[in-house]
């Protein structure tokens, strides 16, 4: 399933990240608490569903958005793996202190067991020209906002960090531009081989009534997920 959500950011131009990172953050984070609403809705008519969950750049706050939700109690339907590619979230916000500081195989168990070895996979790079200065200089802005952020705000997606704990795979591509990850071979069949290949895989629709995930409003959601758990 591909989610296409409305980021709408010219990350090229360091105007449009100081103008609108925020209000985009704000929106990603909403659009993981819809997204996970989604897939619990799926999850009625195919009990047996389980989600492997992968995100770019801003995405990846929806997909760390999404799984917190789905962590959440009662667990309906339970996260294999989440796959980060090239994170635009700060370090801090993924340590103890912010909301998410846990991986997925610690939040998602089946009979005391983890689901995957490589739950909580990193793919970044050094050489970012988006995740260096220009990043943390709109992170910076951001939380002069009011943006709710916690510690470090280097990007996931440069350093690989927090730290090694954090995550169960961490890969470096030197020399690997921001949005190189969608064209580069080398990236793709890294993904592929993690992931496994996409296939036309049906599953049973849900009842007409119910909203499209592109009919709610993301204005009017609450941002649950960027609470830190007790």
């Amino acid at each position: 399933m591909l989610l296409f959500w409305p980021s709408v950011l010219d990350i090229r131009k360091i105007l449009s990240l100081l103008e609108e990172y925020t209000l985009r953050v704000e929106t990603a984070i909403g659009a993981g608490v819809l997204l996970s609403e989604y897939i619990k809705e799926l999850s009625e008519d195919n009990p047996n569903l389980r989600v492997q969950l992968v995100g770019h750049s801003l995405g990846c706050r929806v997909i760390l958005s999404a799984v917190q939700q789905l962590s959440e109690q009662p667990q309906k339907v339970p996260v294999a793996r989440q796959l980060l590619i090239g994170a635009a979230v700060p370090e801090g916000d993924c340590t103890e202190q912010g909301p998410w500081p846990k991986k997925v195989s610690d939040l998602f168990r089946i009979k005391g067991r983890r689901l995957s070895k490589n739950s909580d996979v990193i793919l970044y790079s050094q050489d970012d020209e988006i995740l260096g200065w220009k990043f943390q200089a709109a992170e910076a802005g951001a939380r002069r906002r009011g943006l709710e952020s916690f510690g470090s705000r280097k990007a996931v997606g440069l350093t690989g960090g927090p730290s090694p704990n954090r995550w169960t795979e961490v890969v470096h591509f030197p020399r690997m531009g921001h949005s190189d990850y969608l064209t580069e071979p080398d990236a793709l069949q890294y993904v592929a081989g993690m992931v496994g290949r996409l296939v036309d895989r049906p599953v049973s629709k849900r009842p007409e009534d119910k909203r499209l995930l592109d009919e709610k409003k993301l204005g009017q959601r609450r941002l649950a997920s960027m609470r830190p758990r007790g």
